[in-house]
């Protein structure tokens, strides 16, 4: 099955290598090591343990993790990777967030009024073959990059509703819907009767244009298309409410289920959100100046940069204008590493990232 799809993909790349011009021999090989973590809701290590030491931010809506490992092999203009990727994404709103904060809280008599509770959480871990092919058109470079990606490991939660805390009794009416591969909110076992796995392809662009000698615009776009499918996928809806008791025609109290739902298989498509960023940079005599806007699972982000070269080795700083986190990197013709970070105590950093590459 990878083979077809694969044999499929470079098919469709058939008419660039029937008009690739020959160039000279050559090859390369590059270890690519990506990770980006965010968060506005607490720090990233409150979210990874679980523990929640202090209130959270009074605009808590998001937090999600970035990571792919990946080996390019590089000839004349085409390059073939395998790519392994693994993400998370929370999406709430600040209320949602503080009530799951006191409720961390070993606090009695806890009463909390009415909060509107507004839950996303996707989950994704994949492994994808990729093919690309870069051109070059006077001043500007022009790559086109298409991938089969092979779905391990899917989640899409949606949970929405209203909770209230009355002395420690937690009071509500919750409505959830979900698709996954395993560790759904209900913890339903795997018991051969939904599919984990599926199938995505994705594309890829990016251009490079010098509009001077000195001033250069870049756009890279990441799953500029992409979408997984995984047929008879776990499935489940449902409501919780605790208001489940009921009095029928002949007047008895009668008692409701706490919780009811579905379980079942279902066919599902997902659709990622682009991943891209713009740059601008300007060679002077002093080093080159730049400005990055990103955008990365529907967060902005905003930096300016300056880098300079000394000895055989190539630096840079950059700043993101709005949270200050810093980034630094330091490369040379067969190795590059970046890693930013916006405290100096890892324990209380809600920006983490590093970048780390090898040719040979």
């Amino acid at each position: 099955m990878l083979i077809r799809h694969f044999v499929v993909l470079f098919g469709l790349c058939s008419p660039m290598l029937a008009n690739a011009v020959e160039v000279p021999h050559k090859k390369q090989l590059e270890l690519r090591l990506k990770s980006f973590s965010y968060s506005n809701i607490t720090t990233i290590n409150s979210l990874l343990n679980d523990r929640w030491h202090q209130p959270p931010q009074t605009d808590a809506t998001t937090a999600f993790t970035y990571n792919e490992l990946g080996l390019s092999y590089r000839r004349n203009d085409f390059h073939f990777t395998i790519k392994k990727r693994i993400s998370a994404q929370v999406k709430t709103n600040a209320a949602t967030s503080t009530l799951y904060y006191w409720s961390k809280q070993e606090i009695d008599n806890l009463s909390i009024p009415q909060t509107q509770i507004a839950l996303v959480l996707n989950t994704e871990q994949s492994t994808g073959l990729l093919i690309g092919y870069q051109a070059q058109l006077a001043n500007l470079i022009v790559e086109f990059e298409l991938g089969y990606w092979r779905v391990e490991r899917l989640r899409d939660s949606t949970l929405n509703g209203t909770v209230s805390v009355i002395a420690g009794q937690y009071r509500g009416h919750l409505l959830m819907e979900e698709h996954y591969s395993d560790n759904n909110f209900l913890k339903r076992p795997h018991l051969d009767d939904f599919k984990r796995t599926g199938d995505g392809f994705s594309a890829n662009v990016k251009l490079e244009w010098d509009i001077t000698s000195t001033l250069t615009l870049s756009l890279d776009i990441k799953d500029l298309y992409a979408t997984y499918r995984i047929k008879k996928h776990g499935y489940s809806t449902g409501q919780v409410n605790t208001n489940n008791t009921l009095i029928n025609d002949q007047g008895y109290q009668t008692f409701l289920p706490f919780y009811s739902g579905i379980e079942r298989s279902d066919d599902h498509r997902f659709d990622i959100e682009p991943k891209s960023k713009l740059a601008v940079s300007y060679a002077a005599e002093l080093g080159t100046f730049s400005a990055h806007a990103s955008r990365l699972f529907e967060t902005n982000f905003i930096e300016i940069g300056y880098q300079w070269a000394a000895t055989n080795y190539q630096y840079s700083v950059r700043i993101d204008v709005e949270r200050f986190t810093p980034t630094l990197t330091m490369s040379n013709q067969d190795w590059h590493i970046a890693f930013g970070i916006d405290k100096l105590n890892i324990n209380d950093a809600a920006t983490i990232s590093l970048d780390f590459s090898y040719r040979w």
